[in-house]
């Protein structure tokens, strides 16, 4: 009856590497995206400048596209 416990715990221990490395692995990405969106935010800036005066923090440099409707 207690042969089949050691194959058991070899599969659970081989489980819980596998999670561990998985999770390794996972915060290494959020490393990395964090990274990654800490360099774009310099490139490009997030300036909430309202240069029209309209008060709507919208500068205008990015209008709709009106010629295809």
């Amino acid at each position: 009856m207690l042969q089949g416990a050691a194959p058991r715990e070899k599969e659970l221990s081989t489980q819980c590497v596998h999670i561990q490395a998985i999770h390794k692995r996972q915060d290494q990405f959020v490393a990395s995206l964090s990274a990654m969106a800490t360099e774009l935010h310099f490139i490009f800036d997030d300036k909430d400048d309202d240069d029209d005066g309209d008060g709507d923090d919208d500068d205008g440099d990015f209008t709709l596209d009106n010629s295809t409707t």
